[in-house]
């Protein structure tokens, strides 16, 4: 999928389906959604009246397009009250109606930069639609067979003032390396146990530290023995897979000093007191290395976005 920005007026982008934000409380649409509105034969303004359409956050209703419009589906989202709008409403609103969507199967979408006149600047407006965009139609479908029914996004178009363009597309860039991150981390705690051995987090680590330059060291459980790593090896004896201590570092000043440590639990699966847990909930232990996850995906994130510190992540994986 791919997110760009641009200026210019939403109604004439030649997409499947457009995004207007409505706020709260608003007793004046926008000139767009006016412009919209008169186009639709009064619509918008008919749902306001009926009280279908109120504008409180993540409400919705769509709108089918007519002559006119670019698009076959006009989507007026409710944003909240505009003093109220935070970065994380809009990334959860935008993910929310990118579901609705695909499940309209609309590929590709325009949308205004969501937020305008809010407290919000353009980036944190862009970094969060992006986030939202891309976390909202996560989906982990790595070993499922069937073909899928939904059709994928392809592109959002995400329209603003020409002075907001290059704030704008700063925002972008960082919600993409977030997000990207954020999928790293979820791709790993979804695998099945059987595909996250110690051995394959090390693997992954590694091939984050290759592609961003990090400095990397994987342990194996002779050198942990040597250093007196008893806890972690003592979990490790419970399974035929050797363990793994990983360490990765990113330096963005010239000094050793670490000013900021990251630690990843990466218990790959808690056989522990299995003979006190209930067998339902026995699936969910896979997920006891999200901690490594998180913070290997972190690392990666870090290292692109460059902030002036030294940090050092340790996963002990067994």
């Amino acid at each position: 999928m791919k997110i760009k920005i641009t200026s210019g007026k939403l109604a004439v982008q030649k997409s499947d389906a457009h995004i207007l934000g409505l706020y709260e409380g608003e007793k004046k649409l926008t000139a767009e959604l006016n412009a919209l509105d008169e186009t639709l034969g009064g619509a918008i303004t008919q749902s306001i009246k009926l009280g279908r359409l109120s504008g409180k956050l993540s409400e919705y209703e769509v709108f089918h397009g007519s002559l006119g419009i670019s698009s076959g589906l006009i989507i007026v989202l409710g944003l909240g009250k505009k003093s109220e709008l935070t970065t994380e409403k809009l990334r959860k609103a935008f993910g929310n109606i990118c579901r609705v969507l695909r499940h309209n199967k609309a590929v590709v979408i325009s949308s205004q930069l969501l937020g305008d006149m809010s407290s919000l600047a353009a980036l944190e407006r862009a970094q969060a639609i992006t986030e939202g965009a891309y976390l909202g139609l996560y989906t982990f479908k790595r070993h499922i067979t069937k073909k899928n029914e939904l059709p994928e996004v392809k592109s959002i178009t995400l329209l603003c003032r020409s002075s907001e363009i290059r704030a704008a597309k700063t925002g972008v860039d960082i919600g993409q390396i977030m997000s990207e991150a954020v999928i790293t981390a979820r791709d790993m705690a979804n695998e099945p146990s059987n595909f996250m051995y110690p051995s394959d987090i090390a693997s992954i680590a590694i091939s984050i530290a290759k592609q961003n330059n990090l400095g990397i060291t994987v342990m194996e459980k002779a050198e942990m023995a040597k250093l007196g790593m008893n806890a972690a090896l003592s979990v490790a004896q419970g399974s035929t897979q050797p363990p793994k201590f990983i360490i990765l570092s990113y330096k963005g000043k010239p000094s050793d000093a670490v000013d900021l440590a990251l630690v990843g639990k990466g218990i790959t699966f808690d056989s522990g007191g299995i003979s006190l847990k209930p067998s339902e909930g026995m699936g969910n232990m896979k997920g006891d290395m999200a901690g490594a996850a998180s913070v290997i995906a972190a690392m990666s994130a870090i290292s692109q976005l460059k902030p002036k510190l030294n940090v050092t992540a340790v996963v002990a994986a067994v």
